[in-house]
């Protein structure tokens, strides 16, 4: 695929889209050259494709005033176009149009926050992005729920993140800064320390600018790595150290299976942690081999059904669609599978292969 563009932006904007409307097979064939021009209150944008012998082009223009903002309108425009351009050539369906990126939400959020009624925002998403009328219902949905959640937060409110960055493996996939804990356990004592540490730093510094506690989310890595006792410690501080009269959420993250036990999920019930993370990622044995997760999905029911016995009033899956070796089939067994659990929370993220991960 070659695309000519006066911006970099509107170079990466184009291809994304192609990539949406076309196999890969026909992608790598085309040549796109877009061109923009302004007025005052609008943005004007042309894409000539080309594909072997066969040429379309496509015009589109948007207002500022209707996206608040030239940037909305150019990638407006330039999707639009594009869109237009497509026609003389056989696309595939897109239920999302001209939206590309991980988060559609942030596009109905844009224009909630920006003034726009929900029926005013749903109209402009099918309009303006081409959405589907269920997807643009549903994404502005989601962003009016975001909208009032963050409505709750007060000014003087903060949420603190401790980062445990330990696993008992790493995952094929993982691009995260984390250290495999069977190789480097030296460093979790002298890490939980100084960990300790800056929790003091933290505190005294949200103190002399009248910061309150909200939440609090333990992440990594995989911070159930750490013992029972470390664990302890750690939210005993954060006790000793930071009011707790406003915090509402205290979530921490037991993401694989295998490091969970009675004695940890014991220390984080009693110290009131009110959600946690197991995830299985899939339950398919053979998959988890594949992509390096060191446990089975047995461990994965028998440490979900220990934290019930428990009494952990939320408890969040996260499954992962696209996985080396998964298939429809085994991800839709995976689904059937977490459903029959009735989890509170239900997270999937489709597999994004970063630079960092192996």
């Amino acid at each position: 695929m070659k695309v000519i563009a006066g911006s970099e932006k509107e170079r990466f904007y184009i291809e994304n889209i192609l990539k949406l409307l076309f196999d890969d097979d026909v992608s790598e064939d085309l040549t796109a050259v877009g061109e923009q021009s302004q007025s005052v209150d609008a943005v004007y944008y042309n894409v000539r494709l080309t594909c072997g012998d066969k040429a379309s082009t496509g015009c589109s223009g948007a207002d500022a005033k209707t996206h608040f903002g030239l940037q909305k309108a150019l990638l407006a425009a330039i999707g639009n176009a594009v869109f237009e351009a497509a026609k003389a050539f056989d696309t595939k369906s897109t239920p999302y149009g001209i939206l590309t990126g991980v988060r559609p939400v942030k596009v109905a959020l844009y224009y909630l926050e920006a003034g726009l009624s929900y029926d005013e925002t749903i109209k402009l998403l099918c309009e303006e992005y081409r959405i589907r009328p269920d997807k643009a219902k549903l994404i502005t949905e989601l962003a009016q729920t975001e909208v009032t959640a963050a409505g709750r937060i007060a000014n003087d409110d903060f949420m603190l993140y401790v980062s445990i960055p330990f696993c008992p493996s790493r995952c094929k996939y993982c691009s995260f800064i984390s250290q495999t804990a069977p190789k480097e356990t030296n460093l979790i004592p002298l890490y939980t320390e100084h960990l300790r540490k800056e929790l003091g730093i933290i505190s005294e510094m949200c103190k002399s600018k009248g910061k309150k506690l909200r939440a609090v989310y333990f992440g990594g890595g995989t911070p159930t790595t750490l013992s029972a006792a470390e664990l302890d410690k750690i939210i005993s501080d954060i006790y000793k150290l930071f009011s707790a009269d406003r915090l509402t959420e205290f979530t921490v993250e037991c993401g694989r299976p295998d490091t969970v036990d009675a004695e940890k999920l014991g220390v984080l019930h009693d110290a009131g942690v009110g959600r946690i993370s197991i995830n299985p990622q899939t339950t398919n044995d053979e998959v988890l081999r594949i992509n390096h997760r060191n446990h089975t999905a047995r461990q994965f029911f028998d440490a979900f059904a220990l934290a019930r016995k428990i009494g952990f009033p939320i408890i969040n899956t996260d499954l992962i669609a696209g996985l080396d070796g998964d298939s429809d089939t085994s991800f839709y067994k995976s689904v059937d599978d977490i459903l029959s659990l009735s989890p509170e929370n239900i997270t999937v993220h489709s597999l994004y292969r970063k630079r960092a991960s192996d």
